[in-house]
């Protein structure tokens, strides 16, 4: 018989035939029901590494309460790793910020997908500097970003130099130019939550996809590493208000109904292409969420 998602909840766990964009079939699990006959999977890793899974929605991020060891800070470096829906996206996703209503700073990928870098003098004020190339990850991969932002560069300016990795472990490799401007600069230490995957505590810049790490160094060349969000620290299946400490001592906070810590490849959104029987049922792609 033909067996569609909407027969029952019978269907939740169960292992399918899945064809990905790409045309190559893997076996997934079928985790939630969708609208009409709109599934969501999963596909099931062996080994490999923990990734927070965030919709790219209003209030679904990571966050650890202020601490003078995320503002009281000259030269910094700002570094994440997440896999993206869209690494030029729609609207700006940051990855890490300290930003709400006493702004310090927050970096991520711009809408073109040039990396992105804003910080505050007085709290109030934004100045944003971006990197000279876009970024050219592809969709769905894996990318580490990185800028570090010398305050007083000469004793007279302030410049930023951006980074990119193609994983985790792997070399940092210089984008584009060092971005130079003149004045040195004292970043407002502010009052904020540090959080991943978003600014002003969720509301803005929610990042569509996934995220490994999230990472702020006091310091450029030997900074010490404040603040560190790993998805490791938590545990597979945890999600709204879940909790794990840091390496670094901070306590982070999962925030947001839909987010979860997951190990594999998600779906969403996924339409029923065919079914034999009601054990061996068919699915092709509408829409990937990384």
């Amino acid at each position: 018989m033909v067996t569609k998602p909407h027969d029952g909840v019978r269907v939740i766990g169960k292992l399918v035939h899945y064809v990905r964009a790409d045309n190559t079939p893997v076996l997934a699990k079928i985790t939630a029901l969708g609208a009409g006959d709109l599934v969501d999977l999963v596909v099931p890793h062996a080994a490999g590494g923990l990734i927070l899974d965030s919709p790219g929605t209003s209030g679904h991020n990571a966050t650890t309460p202020d601490a003078p060891k995320f503002g009281s800070i000259g030269d910094l470096s700002l570094r994440g790793f997440a896999v993206l829906k869209d690494w030029t996206p729609a609207v700006d996703n940051r990855f890490i910020a300290k930003w709400g209503g006493d702004r310090s700073y927050h970096f991520g990928v711009g809408t073109s997908g040039v990396l992105r870098i804003g910080y505050s003098t007085d709290g109030t004020n934004e100045f944003g500097i971006d990197s000279s190339v876009a970024a050219t990850f592809t969709n769905g991969v894996l990318g580490g970003i990185r800028a570090d932002f010398d305050v007083d560069a000469g004793a007279t300016d302030h410049e930023v130099t951006f980074f990119t990795a193609v994983g985790l472990g792997k070399p940092w490799v210089q984008l584009g130019t060092v971005i130079n401007n003149a004045g040195v600069v004292t970043i407002n230490s502010g009052t904020d939550v540090l959080e991943v995957g978003a600014s002003d505590n969720g509301g803005f810049g929610q990042v569509d996809g996934r995220i490994s790490n999230g990472q702020v160094f006091d310091g450029i060349v030997g900074g010490t590493l404040v603040g560190h969000f790993n998805a490791e620290d938590f545990a597979v299946g945890d999600g709204d208000t879940d909790t794990a400490v840091a390496a670094t001592g901070e306590t982070w906070t999962l925030n947001g109904t839909d987010i979860a810590i997951q190990r594999g490849e998600t779906f969403r959104d996924i339409d029923l292409l065919a079914a034999a029987d009601d054990t061996d049922v068919w699915y092709k792609s509408s829409r990937r969420h990384p």
